[in-house]
């Protein structure tokens, strides 16, 4: 789906589709993960189990580790891009496009005007709006607005940070998405730059990118990749992922008919992003779905 819509958009930000390969270094982990591989063989994923050479060779930049390697799971199929130059890219294309969308930033809705089972209209801080129809698609906001609606999505934050490294012709940086699975640090090349991400924190609701953990992240990242050379320090950057205890979005119409959610995917939001748009989408169209949607209903 995103394939597509790169081609027929002319979408840039930074998109590849090198594959991801997830690294492990205890014996018994990987022997588990392959087990899991052979599983989701059954289900139609198409992986591959590699010892260290194998993973060396698929990613020299992994020679740094080598000897603590036991082996690794590599997807093919897996991509990887830049999210936020995505989202602008995207805009471009709505501006631009027959139905000339309009995006008002900074302009938080405060309550939802409710009659009869159906929302009348939102109240912003930029003033009283209305519509045929209303989406919540505003991450951990979720919470609050589907409460409004009667109905409680269970929506938490849970905090996550990055670094962005501007990369040099020296920089031997991993070209494949790379995820260490024993800290749970991702690695993403991103053209000339590499985003590096992990941790989480629960139940702090801040944007605060805070030292200690920018700290830790890089030090993970000079202990994983001593051979890096950087351009100069990294951007450090913090978010809040939507999560739900059961890790399933919810996708479809609320208590309130003219009322609908896209909301909840956590960590994957960008990796369900396209999936889930085309689901809401049919739905609201009132087309088919590709899938049962009542597997996400609200």
């Amino acid at each position: 789906m995103v394939h597509q819509l790169i081609a027929d958009e002319m979408l840039s930000f930074d998109f590849s589709s090198s594959g991801k390969l997830l690294v492990y270094q205890d014996a018994g982990s990987y022997a588990v993960a392959r087990k899991q591989m052979d599983y989701q063989a059954a289900l139609g994923s198409t992986q591959v189990a590699l010892d260290r050479e194998g993973c060396l060779e698929l990613e020299p930049a992994l020679r740094g580790i080598g000897a603590r390697i036991a082996g690794g799971i590599f997807t093919r199929s897996e991509d990887a891009g830049d999210c936020l130059t995505l989202c602008r890219e995207l805009e471009r294309i709505l501006h631009q496009g027959p139905q000339k969308v309009e995006f008002l930033y900074n302009t938080p809705v405060m309550r939802l005007d409710q009659e009869k089972g159906r929302v009348t209209g939102l109240q912003t801080q930029a003033g009283d709006m209305t519509a045929d129809g209303y989406v919540i698609a505003n991450g951990i906001g979720a919470q609050a607005l589907a409460r409004q609606a009667g109905f409680n999505p269970h929506i938490y934050p849970l905090k996550g940070y990055s670094l962005t490294y501007e990369l040099t012709a020296q920089s031997e940086a991993p070209c494949v998405s790379v995820s260490d699975v024993h800290k749970k640090v991702v690695y993403a090349r991103l053209g000339n730059r590499l985003r590096v991400a992990g941790m989480v924190d629960i139940g702090d609701r801040s944007d605060t990118v805070h030292p200690r953990r920018i700290a830790s992240l890089k030090q993970a990242v000079e202990d994983y990749l001593p051979a890096l050379h950087p351009a100069g320090e990294p951007v450090p950057w913090a978010g809040l992922r939507p999560a739900r205890p059961d890790s399933k979005p919810l996708i479809g119409q609320t208590p309130l008919r003219n009322l609908w959610i896209n909301a909840g995917q956590g960590a994957l939001g960008f990796t369900l992003a396209a999936g889930s748009a085309a689901l809401l989408a049919d739905r609201l169209s009132g087309v088919p779905t590709a899938i049962a949607d009542n597997l996400f209903a609200p």
